[in-house]
């Protein structure tokens, strides 16, 4: 049989009792502490006094002389009627009762805050209602604060938000449900309880979790689902470099999609092609698709024959590009197969904005861009004309060699385009607003061309029914005004004789475009170069002489009904109506020369 003997070492011995020293002198350090903190508390003194002291007054030396928060109705302290005060070293209470002596409010100290109510009209204190100043903090799962976080409480309009800090404060009656809402964040409702600190940590959503885009019809799906080729761009991206057309924005931004912009001046059209798609329709632009609504091609198109006709631009060159959200470019076989056919070429979806949930807020931009030309049609600049055989300058080259004289830079002007844009924003949990006006003026580098546009946009979304019914209203007014816009014919293209026009030719001379003609009493265009097919026009006169005027008013107004059943099922029916009224005034100068 073995015995184990136990022994005490003095060792340990010595260590114990230098640990329960320890713990005392912390107990005693903490009790002190404890008891200094307390002193401060309830030793707070107020000393006042001043006659004919109003009640703002009153709580302000409070505030100043304590640590005490105010919670009052601004309409209390314009109806509390001044007193004598007087007191010295007096607690907040005795203050309080001094003050409140004949008049009709009551108050509550809570947390250290004092909460001031109304008095019933038979004199009883108003307190079926106890508010309780509720504070707290917001965290995601990973401990971090969360800025921004929407706090309200359920039934009423009283809203605040998470400091950079995640802190929050607001007040509440016992039994309140308070709604914690975040963008990406998974709802939560808490009951206020006798707890005056609720503290909240939020869960991410799925769709916060994952990069989520907008397909056909408006539908969001996550970007990984996906079996076709999308790219996403937000409104900012857009409108980093602003032009009338928006469309000319998204050079260089999406890959494999490329911008051709016509010769036709401001507020041309543009076609918008994805590599690889071609058409034997001669049509392969891109579909366009708004708030999922696709937008018809109002391109007009330049007829073949010497007066060239017009572009008034296409339909999707009117929209404000500051109204936008993001657009998502969609390529594929299968990225348009709800569009049909007419999206085979490709879509490109436009999300508008709307109003957010939140304070009321107001944007505005400014934006002015300055633009020369950039690259010029290559001619030999070496050789002069060659030999003419009536007295009429020939407008052929391979003359004899002699230096150039002429840069067809000088023709052109310095292009200033002026993009001004405000919008005001607002909405809450029911309804939220947008409103938004622009205006485009621009001057383009061909002499007279001048662009005047001016958008307006309402937008209203409201829930119904407990938030089952989404009702979207969008309204749209444009009214565009084009002057001098270049024409692709002989008769309204300036640029023709600007490129052929001899190089060792006096191009200044052609700037007194017109000379009076007394056999048929009245100015005609001076050009005098060229013969029979040789005849072309002076830039100049062109410019200044043929006038035409396009004017366009076109309103939009859309409509999306949206009822949820569940959360996975939904029914949703979209309705638009797009009407534009197109005005062009176009005038030949009938001392122009015929070149046809």
């Amino acid at each position: 049989m073995k015995f184990s003997t136990l022994r005490k070492s003095r060792r340990n011995s010595a260590l114990r009792d230098q640990v329960l020293r320890i713990m005392k002198l912390v107990i005693v350090i903490m009790i002190t502490a404890l008891l200094q903190v307390s002193a401060s508390s309830f030793g707070q003194r107020i000393t006042l006094s001043q006659k004919k002291i109003s009640l703002k007054q009153v709580l302000k030396e409070i505030r100043k002389q304590s640590n005490y928060s105010i919670l009052c109705d601004s309409k209390i302290l314009q109806q509390a009627k001044p007193v004598d005060l007087q007191v010295k070293d007096a607690s907040v209470e005795e203050v309080l009762n001094d003050f409140f002596i004949n008049q009709p409010f009551n108050y509550v100290i809570a947390q250290n805050t004092i909460v001031i109510n109304r008095k019933t009209d038979e004199g009883n204190l108003l307190i079926q209602k106890t508010f309780l100043p509720i504070k707290g903090k917001l965290t995601d799962e990973k401990g971090e604060p969360l800025v921004g976080v929407s706090v309200s409480v359920k039934g009423q309009s009283t809203v605040t938000q998470t400091d950079a800090n995640g802190a929050y404060s607001i007040v509440a009656n016992k039994g309140d449900i308070l709604i914690f809402t975040y963008v990406g964040y998974a709802t939560q409702e808490i009951a206020v309880g006798d707890n005056a600190i609720i503290n909240v940590t939020l869960k991410e959503t799925a769709q916060g979790l994952s990069d989520v885009v907008v397909t056909a019809l408006g539908i969001k799906r996550e970007a990984s689902s996906l079996t076709y080729n999308v790219q996403r761009l937000n409104g900012s991206t857009v409108n980093d470099v602003k032009d009338p057309s928006f469309i000319n924005s998204l050079t260089g931004k999406v890959a494999g999609l490329t911008i051709n912009k016509s010769a036709s001046g401001l507020g041309g059209s543009t076609k918008a092609v994805f590599r690889g798609n071609k058409s034997i329709s001669q049509n392969n632009n891109a579909l366009y698709v708004v708030d999922g609504i696709p937008l018809p091609n109002l391109f007009s198109g330049q007829p073949g024959d010497p007066f060239g006709g017009g572009d008034g631009g296409d339909g999707i060159s009117n929209i404000n590009p500051d109204d936008i959200e993001e657009i998502s470019a969609l390529s594929g076989a299968s990225a348009a197969a709800l569009y049909g056919g007419q999206a085979a070429n490709g879509v490109i979806l436009i999300t508008t904005k709307k109003g957010k949930v939140g304070a009321p807020k107001v944007s505005f931009s400014s934006n002015v861009t300055l633009e020369d030309p950039f690259i010029l049609p290559k001619f030999q600049n070496k050789y002069g004309q060659s030999p003419s055989t009536t007295s009429t300058p020939s407008l052929f080259s391979w003359g004899p060699k002699q230096a150039s004289i002429f840069d067809p830079k000088s023709f052109f002007n310095t292009g200033k385009t002026f993009n001004n844009s405000v919008s005001f924003m607002v909405g809450n949990e029911k309804s939220q607003s947008y409103f938004s006006a622009a205006s485009v003026n621009a001057e383009g580098i061909i002499p007279g061309n001048k662009f005047n546009r001016y958008n307006f946009t309402a937008r209203n979304s409201t829930n119904y029914f407990n938030d089952k019914l989404n009702v979207d209203v969008s309204v749209s007014y444009i009214n565009q005004r084009v002057n001098n816009r270049p024409g692709q014919g002989q008769y309204k293209n300036p640029i023709i004789s600007l490129f052929t026009f001899p190089r060792t030719g006096d191009f200044a001379a052609l700037e007194n475009y017109q000379y009076y003609n007394p056999t048929r009493n009245l100015f005609q265009e001076y050009f005098p170069y060229g013969l029979g097919n040789e005849r072309q026009r002076n830039p100049y006169y062109v410019a200044n002489k043929d006038l035409s005027t396009e004017n366009r008013n076109r309103f939009m107004a859309s409509a999306t009904l949206k009822y949820n059943f569940t959360d996975w099922l939904n029914l949703q029916g979209r309705v638009k109506i797009d009407r534009t009224n197109d005005i062009n005034d176009q005038k030949y100068d009938a001392g122009g020369i015929d070149v046809y």
